[in-house]
Parts: structure tokens; sequence; C-alpha cells
């Protein structure tokens, strides 16, 4: 095949084709990097679980994700990302109400030196 033969299509096909190898290699490696991590601490990668609630945390913000890909997030759907961020977080223990009980005896300056 000659390479006047090739059109743009061709092409942009070989370069989405490439990044994706690419992409493919980096998780790879991560993957690796990972499972070295587990078997440092003494874990295998079955040792490793999900909730029901982190799971479905994590599809619905998915779903969310791809959302906003295309158009602007109503108030409603901001809601239910902040909702599902919020319950995602208590799964994992991670209990973000610290930082909203440090704020509630600040002064309207001290809020809005915060906000800045």
């Amino acid at each position: 095949m000659d390479i006047k033969e090739f059109s743009s299509k061709d092409i942009s096909d070989s370069v989405t084709v490439n990044a994706l190898n690419d992409e493919i290699s980096r998780i790879k490696r991560e993957n690796i990097k990972l499972k070295a991590t587990l078997e440092s601490v003494g874990l295998s990668e079955n040792d490793v679980t999900m909730s029901d609630v982190e799971a479905i945390c994590l599809e619905q913000i998915g779903k969310l994700k791809e959302i906003s890909a295309n158009s602007t997030f109503s108030k409603d759907e901001a809601a239910v990302l902040e909702i599902l961020h919020r319950n995602l977080k208590i799964a994992q223990g991670q209990n973000e109400f610290k930082k909203i009980n440090k704020t509630k005896n600040m002064s309207n300056d001290d809020l809005l030196r915060l906000v800045k």
C-alpha cells in the first residue's frame, strides 16, 4: 500500500489506537505497582473488597461524569453528586462533617477569608 492511499480517517484511527495502547500500558504498570503494594502489606488482590454502598456511589458518580461530559449539570444532578460523594466518603471512613463543624463558631470576616 502506497502512503498516498492512506486517508485522514486511517491516520486518525491509527493515532487513536496508539493512544489506547499507551493507556493500556500505563494501566498495566499501575496495576503491577498496586499488586506489589498489596503484597508488601501482606494482602492479595482477593483480600480487598468494596462495600455495596461504595460500588453504587462509584457507579452513579461515573454516570454523572458521562452526563457532564456532554452538558452542564442541573441543580438536581449537582445535588445528587454531592450526596453520592458524601456517602462515598462516609463509606470509606472519611467523615467530612468535621470540616463543617470547625466553621460553626467563626466570625463572618473569618468565613469570608476562608472562601477567598
